[in-house]
């Protein structure tokens, strides 16, 4: 059972630090053959980022799910584990945890423990491994950890009209493992294979960030639960909205109800390709490009 980790970055200052720190680390498991490092940015790697098993590939399109798709397509293990530029796997034999689980239980994908310190946390610590199911993959699928044979990604694959880089900028995730699910694929998420991931910064344009992830949970919403699946994820953000302004909260208020707008609007809106992926193709139909330092 061989792996290949695939990380998408958009290789900004404040990202570098920490990807090289991921990068070293990984390096050092015995079970990963290759990382394939999607390098989205005009500036070149540095040569600290130089390793027999890392593969660097540039792309001038900045979208998550195009990335995702492209840097699968070079790999070369039997199981494809994604990784964003800033998360680091708890442990070091977090790939011999997977591999157990994967052979043991059968498994197509595993999914896992998004957890780490601080306020503003992406996701909840689970306290229990999660059979998936229609129900249960509800907010515990998650793109950076995913674990699943390359296979049966190329065979479906992150929808490119979704995620960071795109008009419904997230849901990827929850398309994807919507779709594994409807074919016959079996996952798991794991309580045990913890994956650090820093809290989130509010960023000035925050609300323009929420109401793009939004558009993406509104529409995926509609595709995969119909009309009353989505009625409840709208309710329920609606709902949270007045609450906090009864209770005179009314900043948490103005980021629900940017988000209840979202929900609202997003299915009305003809999902897109990324923003500037278009005028690339246009430019150049390559949107790959392997790396190769030149020497000094």
């Amino acid at each position: 059972m061989s792996f290949s980790a695939v990380i998408p970055t958009s290789a900004s200052r404040g990202r570098r630090a920490r990807l090289l720190e991921i990068i070293k680390a990984i390096c050092e498991f015995e079970l990963l053959d290759e990382v394939i490092v999607v390098w989205q940015s005009f500036e070149e790697p540095g040569p600290e980022f130089i390793h027999p098993k890392v593969r660097i590939f540039l792309c001038k399109v900045r979208a998550l799910s195009l990335a995702r798709n492209l840097g699968a397509s070079q790999a070369k293990g039997d199981w494809i584990w994604f990784l964003d530029d800033d998360t680091m796997p708890a442990a070091p034999d977090y790939l011999a945890r997977a591999q157990r689980v994967l052979t043991e239980n059968n498994l197509d994908f595993v999914n896992s423990n998004v957890c780490g310190e601080g306020a503003n946390q992406v996701s909840r610590r689970i306290e229990a491994d999660v059979v998936f199911d229609e129900r249960t993959i509800s907010g515990n699928f998650w793109e950076p950890g995913l674990i699943l044979r390359r296979t049966v990604f190329l065979a479906n694959k992150f929808d490119v009209h979704l995620g960071v880089g795109c008009l419904h900028g997230a849901s990827e995730g929850a398309d994807l493992g919507l779709r594994l699910l409807r074919s016959g694929h079996k996952g798991m998420r794991l309580r045990d294979l913890e994956l650090d991931h820093p809290a989130i910064e509010k960023p000035a344009d925050h609300r323009n960030k929420m109401f793009s992830y939004a558009l993406g949970n509104g529409a995926v919403s509609i595709r995969h639960r119909g009309w009353t699946g989505y009625a409840r994820t709208a309710g329920r953000a609606a709902a949270k909205m007045v609450l906090l302004a009864v209770q005179l909260r009314f900043s948490e208020a103005t980021d629900y109800f940017v988000r209840t707008c979202g929900l609202l609007v997003g299915p009305l809106l003809q999902p897109a390709l990324p923003v500037n992926m278009e005028a690339q193709l246009l430019d150049s139909p390559v949107l790959l490009q392997e790396y190769h330092p030149v020497a000094a």
